[in-house]
């Protein structure tokens, strides 16, 4: 892979670059939801979902892909070792993808979902599912990156596409819709990167996925 070369590049944020140079362009948070017909008090954080009124009616993702090990791994570091615990005691419902959980959320099966991508999310609001949204601050979410590939058999135009998805006018394009961040500040629509963690999966080993994935077994699957 190549790094940009481009002007855009010039003033990149250090910290949305990785090794090489090459950049973040974007992250995408995950967001906790809720059926508004259901839950009339606006859900703010991960701590609102262990409430008792709420107990049989909250629905998390299942823990199948090694990026839920890491995202639930970064959740139990910042709400506490007794979260998950306390969330199974709720009756937590468990599904298998994103895009059902939004369903059954938007069914009203489910009153609040934990966990869910905004890009499945708004498109539904869009449509008028009552569903309202929010992104926990702090929040971990998936990053984007790119660049141009050391084969391409036109480099330079690869250049020039990455010069213009790393402009304000291509972030604005790509973030201002409001389902994602941008690494520049000030993007006309554009989520708060900096209250977002992108997950990083290095750690996660065969071994440490196959221990959070039992004990989350024992926690959930009864």
């Amino acid at each position: 892979m190549r790094a940009p070369a481009g002007p855009s590049a010039t003033d990149w944020p250090a910290a949305h670059l990785l090794r090489g140079g090459m950049p973040i362009l974007g992250i995408e948070p995950a967001v906790i939801a809720w059926n508004t017909n259901l839950v009339k008090t606006r859900i703010t954080g991960y701590k609102d979902l262990l409430a008792p009124e709420l107990k049989g009616k909250v629905g998390m993702l299942d823990m199948t892909a090694t990026a839920m090990v890491a995202i639930y791994d970064w959740v139990e570091k910042n709400q506490g070792a007794n979260f998950f615990p306390q969330l199974a005691s709720q009756q937590t419902k468990l599904y298998g993808t994103v895009t059902a959980g939004a369903q059954s959320l938007a069914s009203g099966e489910l009153a609040v979902a934990g966990h869910l991508n905004i890009g499945i999310v708004v498109p539904l609001i869009r449509q008028g599912a009552p569903i309202g949204v929010v992104v926990p601050n702090p929040s971990i979410g998936v990053r984007f990156t790119g660049g141009t590939l050391g084969w391409a058999r036109r480099p330079n135009a690869g250049q020039v596409f990455m010069d213009y998805v790393m402009s304000r006018r291509g972030q604005t394009v790509w973030h201002g819709e409001g389902e994602s961040g941008s690494p520049l500040a000030n993007i006309p629509g554009s989520l708060d990167a900096r209250t977002m963690n992108p997950y990083d999966p290095t750690p996660y080993t065969p071994e440490v996925v196959n221990a959070a994935r039992t004990r989350w077994n024992a926690l959930f699957k009864k």
